[in-house]
């Protein structure tokens, strides 16, 4: 039997919950919190939940300590008969450990920086394939532990599963930057840190734009062991399959043109044009480009892919992925501008978005296609916070509480299907096909056999995606009882990737313990780096009920990356968690 805790640590006035996982469920009907000298400062009731789906950890209760007000240094104590649990020491503050884990996850980014030889490469890029010429596409972040491409996206081959990177990880740090803006005078050093980051990607995203068009999509080096200059190079996609686990199956029988290269809404465009958009309202000293270079580059792709994007998707149609990417630039620009056109232009995406909202089986859920279901292997809680962040800015009164209920209605639903089972940890569930045809079905973690097969791993940017679009919506809600219910799920989330899990690892770097390590193969030189997120917990490798973490090579896993691997998405979500946490508390 063991109590399962933040192992970072919890904040005095925000929800505070533990998870015992044991053989069976406990019998003990009570728990205490001890400080540090031994005295009982709190007791409280634990709650017994039993199994989870197929998973093969154990059985569970909770233990909710959030009515204790009190900081220090603690412990958890539970007696099952003649055993005393105790949980490891944890601490309860006022935010230090959360201004402490936003530096860190800051400076995990800047030693992420495709600088040095990599950038020396990609200040004359060649590209792969057939289009010729060369590009100064230097600068941006090394994507993961074990990739240092630089990517926008790098499923711009699946309609559904885009996942927002380098342009987003651009627009997370300006965003975070204004979450904190009014926040604890603590972050004043830290948020001019946060404003390097967010210049420094801006002006490497600058650098891929395609005059009159959009983005070039990736520089990739497929071989992390070659010559860089030799391997190094803008990368196309094809439209139906990928090259990333080897030869691409439609490699024969499609043309690549140049908009192979360049971006979609969804391939990074949308999110792109909203870093570029929002860094037009943040002077910075040393800035290789001008604020208003920065927002003519917005409003030129945007209005490029407003009128051609169909062309740059894989299947030649807009859905809701292109809908959210586009809302939040949209958005971006109208802040930025003022421009009333992109005020009636946010308005139309948020519309889109709403009328997504469809019945599956009985339960409303956002459609991303006709009897397809959105669920994201890492921006899930997008559509979500694109719609709040619209909705703050917009002037009609109807429209505003429109965006608001689509939001409202889509988390509502996401915990309904979450709460449906036993789920000590507040996992969200998903509602997933693995095509249109598919059966429906509720899952806790993204599928095996999706179109993005056979690419899955670990979902901590979706569960830090997700936090953020709770905690913004616990903001907004005038419902007492659902932004209460909001906090503590988006807390939930956050305990996970900190510890609270089935296995007991902080998935943070440098914070907690039982850290998992990157083997690619038997090497292990591909080294994780303080401050940053590892994929983290997936379904069992065979059976997508159970529940997987893979430590290292083992028999059938000869790369334990879908696990290990850090990854920049995960790291920008949670940052953005972190300071709409903060931002929260600064508005109760």
């Amino acid at each position: 039997m063991q109590i399962l805790i933040n192992q970072i640590g919890y904040q005095k006035d925000l929800p505070k919950r533990a998870v015992v996982q044991s053989a069976s469920v406990p019998t003990a009907t009570q728990f205490t919190l001890l400080d540090a000298t031994g005295t009982v400062v709190f007791t409280g009731t634990v709650a017994p939940v039993g199994p989870v789906a197929h998973w093969h950890t154990g059985q569970y209760a909770t233990l909710d300590f959030s009515a204790f007000r009190g900081t220090g240094r603690f412990v958890l104590r539970l007696t099952e008969g003649e055993q005393v649990v105790d949980s490891p020491r944890f601490t309860i503050d006022t935010g230090s450990m959360a201004l402490r884990l936003t530096s860190a996850l800051t400076y995990w980014f800047k030693g992420q920086r495709a600088s040095g030889e990599w950038a020396a490469s990609d200040a004359a890029a060649r590209f792969q394939g057939p289009r010729e010429g060369t590009w100064d596409v230097s600068g941006g972040w090394f994507d993961a532990t074990g990739d240092v491409g630089v990517h926008l996206t790098h499923q711009s081959h699946t309609a559904y599963y885009n996942p927002q990177q380098a342009g987003f990880s651009a627009y997370a740090f300006y965003q975070l930057a204004e979450q904190l803006a009014d926040g604890p005078e603590d972050y004043a050093v830290v948020l001019r840190r946060i404003l390097d980051e967010a210049n420094y990607g801006s002006d490497s995203l600058m650098r891929r734009l395609v005059p009159t068009r959009a983005f070039i999509k990736s520089v990739d080096r497929p071989d992390a062991f070659a010559v860089v200059s030799d391997s190094r190079a803008m990368a196309y996609e094809l439209h139906h399959s990928s090259d990333q686990f080897g030869e691409a199956e439609t490699r024969d029988a499609e043309t690549v043109t140049d908009l192979n290269y360049e971006t979609s809404f969804r391939a990074g465009g949308g999110t792109t044009i909203a870093a570029l958009a929002i860094a037009g309202r943040h002077y910075y000293p040393g800035a290789a480009f001008t604020q208003e270079a920065k927002i003519q580059a917005a409003k030129d792709a945007y209005r490029y892919l407003n009128a051609h994007n169909n062309e740059l998707t894989n299947d030649g149609k807009t859905n809701l992925v292109d809908a959210y990417c586009a809302l939040l630039a949209a958005t971006e620009l109208f802040k930025t501008t003022a421009e009333y056109g992109y005020l009636l232009q946010a308005r139309g995406w948020a519309k889109r978005i709403a009328d997504a909202g469809t019945s599956f089986d009985g339960t409303w859920w956002l459609a991303v296609d006709q009897d397809m279901p959105f669920f994201h292997p890492a921006d899930e809680g997008l559509p979500v916070l694109a719609l709040l962040l619209y909705a703050a800015v917009e002037k009609d009164a109807a429209a505003q509480a429109a965006a608001i209920a689509t939001a409202t209605r889509a988390m509502t639903a996401l915990l309904a299907v979450s709460h449906a089972v036993n789920n000590p940890f507040d996992y969200p569930r998903l509602l997933a096909k693995n095509d249109p045809k598919d059966r429906l079905r509720a899952q806790f973690f993204f599928p095996h056999h999706t179109a993005a097969a056979p690419w899955w791993q670990g979902e901590n940017a979706r569960l830090a995606s997700l936090a953020t679009a709770a905690f913004k919506l616990a903001e907004v809600t005038e419902d007492a009882d659902l932004a209460a219910a909001l906090t503590a799920f988006g807390q939930a989330q956050l305990n996970w990737i900190a510890g609270c899990n089935p296995f007991d690892s902080s998935m943070i770097e440098g914070f907690g313990r039982n850290h998992i390590q990157y083997h690619f193969g038997q090497r292990e030189d591909f080294l994780n780096a303080p401050g940053g997120i590892v994929n983290g917990i997936t379904s069992g490798i065979t059976d997508e009920g159970d529940i997987a973490f893979v430590r290292g090579p083992e028999e059938g896993v000869a790369d334990n990356w879908r696990w290990a691997e850090q990854w920049i998405p995960h790291v920008s979500w949670a940052l953005l968690a972190l300071g709409q946490l903060t931002h929260l508390q600064q508005k109760r």
